[in-house]
């Protein structure tokens, strides 16, 4: 029998690091929220919700090269490996990388798009690239967000239905549930809750707009 994950919820759950004091004005226009977390525990759930009810937040244009996207790729652009290679000499991309052969990226001026018109760039980030991602951006201030899923079961059945349930995948996800307690990127923690993303959702947009004051 699989347990919930023990956490109590008024210290890991909504775990707080404290920020660097910075200058409110300076801090709220280069913004930047990250949502981290394992392979199936709703994280693009709930940035679409936060995306369609809130006015806080917005998505950036992502770019990839897959030829045959999936669901979570719905909303990025596909682009030749051609292409892709000339917008990153062009200096084009915020952030790329690569996955099974295939080029990704986010790009810059959708970023700085997001943040002229008064909202905040929020978007699925690994945790593994958090340190890259600040060191390649030292200009804006990272949030970062990680997602839980509500019980280890809950998410084991969810990535068993969409055919996502490898030793190896499943292996990481759990080492890397158990060690988040431990890395000091992470400025919050949430629990996604079956079927109430929208909970989720406004636990992050209370947090945020705290921090904004």
């Amino acid at each position: 029998m699989v347990e919930k994950i023990k956490l109590d919820r008024n210290t890991e759950l909504k775990r707080q690091i404290a920020l660097p004091r910075k200058e409110a004005e300076i801090f709220n226009s280069k913004l930047i929220v990250l949502l981290t977390g394992s392979s199936g525990v709703g994280k693009t759930t709930i940035i679409d919700f936060l995306i369609k009810n809130s006015s806080l937040f917005a998505t950036p244009d992502q770019v990839t090269t897959r030829g045959e996207k999936r669901a979570s790729d719905k909303e990025k652009k596909v682009v030749s490996s051609d292409e892709f290679k000339s917008m990153l000499s062009k200096g084009e991309f915020f952030h790329h990388g690569s996955s099974y052969g295939n080029f990704c990226g986010t790009t810059r001026s959708s970023i700085e798009s997001i943040i002229s018109s008064g909202k905040i760039p929020i978007f699925d980030f690994p945790i593994r690239l958090i340190d890259e991602i600040k060191n390649m951006n030292k200009e804006f201030n990272f949030i970062v967000i990680y997602v839980l899923p509500e019980s280890i079961s809950d998410w084991y059945q969810r990535m068993k239905s969409a055919n996502r349930n490898t030793l190896k995948r499943l292996k990481d996800s759990l080492r890397e549930f158990y060690s988040i307690s431990d890395n000091r990127e992470i400025n919050m923690v949430i629990v996604n809750e079956k079927s109430n993303h929208q909970k989720a959702a406004a636990d992050l947009e209370i947090f945020i707009r705290e921090l904004l004051g």
